[in-house]
């Protein structure tokens, strides 16, 4: 093929792979027109779908963005997701607050934007899912920088600030998920508890009372 070849190729827009923990969360919501996801009310609506709102919180050394995904059990992003969590060995239930490597696929169907141009649908495809996050920190410094060779020694560990930052948009991600569902304080503290409670680096900095839960919740529900 010559360089001028190039050009009748399709273009592929560059990988983009993010690592970092995980949290998921489930829950009961109505597809309305014009609305998308709500939550489900059985005194309103005939059917129930169970929505998923997967979140990846990068490791601080990567410095990138929040991943988030909301989408359908019953979907084929949802499909795809879950085929490739259980290729990387592990059961889709178990997934939450593990430490992972991944990137954005195709899911082989197409949409048209606002601007009217046709753009590719893509699902969260897990690469692979670490024991911890040292070693998740040393698969990225493995391939990050040309693929260079991951040091031998355990990668450093985060000071606290940047610890507790990684701790904040990871509370911001269950509030907003348990936000969804309920609409009261009072209702979505206990969620929140839960999660933090089920996550070591959200527990290490955190309770059901601490003034960033109370802060982020009372944003959520708009108080």
């Amino acid at each position: 093929m010559t360089d001028m070849n190039i050009l009748d190729q399709p273009v592929l827009p560059p990988s983009y792979e993010i690592w970092g923990q995980v949290s998921v969360y489930v829950w009961k919501a109505a597809l309305v027109k014009g609305q998308g996801k709500i939550v489900f009310d059985p005194a309103v609506h005939k059917s129930m779908v169970h929505a998923i709102d997967l979140s990846v919180v990068p490791l601080n050394i990567q410095g990138a963005n929040l991943a988030e995904r909301s989408l359908i059990q019953t979907s084929k992003e949802w499909k795809l997701t879950q085929e490739s969590i259980l290729a990387a060995g592990v059961q889709a239930s178990k997934i939450d607050g593990k430490h992972v490597r991944i990137k954005f696929e195709p899911t082989g169907d197409t949409y048209t934007n606002s601007q009217g141009e046709v753009k590719n649908k893509t699902y969260m495809h897990f690469v692979k899912i670490f024991k911890n996050a040292t070693e998740c920190e040393q698969n990225f410094l493995a391939n990050s920088m040309g693929g260079a060779e991951a040091s031998t020694e355990a990668a450093p560990v985060p000071e606290n600030g940047a610890e507790y930052e990684t701790a904040l948009k990871f509370l911001g991600a269950t509030v907003r998920s348990a936000a969804k569902e309920k609409a009261r304080m009072d209702e979505i503290l206990p969620i929140v508890e839960t999660k933090i409670n089920a996550s070591p680096i959200m527990k290490k900095y955190f309770t059901a009372t601490s003034d960033e839960v109370i802060e982020l919740v009372s944003q959520a529900i708009g108080g």
